[in-house]
């Protein structure tokens, strides 16, 4: 007999319905996974809701949830349910204490009571195994996302992609700088920008449907651009952003720091290129041909398809459900 698998449903309002955590969520409805969903009206029907759901849950049962975990209803469910020995599975999302130079021992103290996680790729195995002993892991690599972007033929030339929150990534206000290369930044900022670093308009409910216009796509994040040494620079030696998947399914070969956590991905796939400075751009764009970089493009497409067929989740579901 089957387990009965449950997740917890954390991302309610019409505002979330472009967050990739809400995607997740809608995997989990695909398999016919129940949802657990706390009343919302009163503080008295939220424990009302926690006790008949601990004497209700089967013994043999799973839970998966997405970490950070925003509620404290669902926070205390997690609590409860580890008194029926329930095999609760965090997905990781994000890391606060990475991000905004929280301390990260204390963001780690909370993690320590769960005992399998899905991670974002093979870097942030290695902190949790440094962290975290005697656990079990599974990782996903990239993000699933359901849309199919315009595409345009690209060929190889001198102009770069950004799509993302400039309020991390105030390096685009510098890339002026970079005399030889010209920049499509796509974000929610009203400013033309003035040649060769052009802004675009874009909210999040519109990214997904932008036709991103350039050669390159660029994941980078921060204050400079020879290094990620910032916070939000920082983060991207543990995460997978979310921007890796958007340019995949857009077509478009990546650009990263060498030092990215997703750094190896790209080079053992052959999807781009990785350096350690953006001064490093205009001569590693030289350096391929217009060969190479179609090469890269017909790479980009099996890894877009298993994205958008949710194949990395998928399969980091399938390992953790079998340890």
């Amino acid at each position: 007999m089957s387990k009965p698998i449950y997740f917890i449903k954390e991302f309610w309002e019409k505002s979330d319905s472009q967050k990739f955590q809400t995607k997740i969520e809608a995997y989990f409805l695909t398999q016919k996974w129940m949802a657990i969903e706390y009343p919302r009206e009163s503080f008295f029907k939220r424990i009302v809701f926690l006790i008949s759901f601990f004497i209700s849950i089967p013994k043999n049962s799973i839970i998966f949830f997405q970490y950070p975990i925003f509620s404290k209803t669902n926070y205390w469910l997690l609590k409860l349910v580890r008194f029926k020995k329930i095999k609760s599975i965090c997905i990781v999302t994000d890391l606060d204490s990475i991000r905004d130079k929280q301390n990260i021992d204390v963001e780690f103290k909370k993690l320590n009571q769960y005992h399998y996680f899905i991670l974002q790729n093979k870097r942030m195995e290695q902190l949790f195994i440094s962290k975290l002993h005697a656990k079990k892991y599974a990782t996903i690599n990239l993000f699933a996302l359901y849309y199919f972007p315009e595409k345009n033929e690209r060929t190889k030339k001198h102009k770069i992609v950004f799509a993302g929150n400039i309020a991390k990534a105030p390096f685009v206000f510098d890339l002026i700088k970079l005399k030889n290369l010209k920049w499509n930044i796509y974000a929610q900022y009203k400013n033309e920008g003035i040649e060769p670093v052009k802004f675009h308009f874009v909210d999040d409910k519109n990214i997904d449907k932008t036709l991103l216009n350039g050669s390159f796509g660029l994941v980078w994040d921060g204050k400079h651009l020879d290094n990620i040494s910032c916070p939000h620079g920082e983060y991207l030696k543990y995460v997978t952003p979310l921007k890796l998947s958007k340019y995949i399914l857009a077509g478009l070969p990546i650009i990263m720091h060498e030092d990215a956590a997703m750094a190896s991905f790209v080079n053992e796939n052959n999807i781009g290129f990785c350096i350690s400075t953006l001064f490093e751009i205009e001569e590693k764009i030289n350096a391929l041909t217009e060969e190479q970089y179609q090469q890269m493009i017909e790479n980009l497409k099996p890894i877009a398809e298993k994205i958008t067929s949710v194949f990395f989740l998928q399969t980091a579901i399938n390992d953790i459900l079998t340890h």
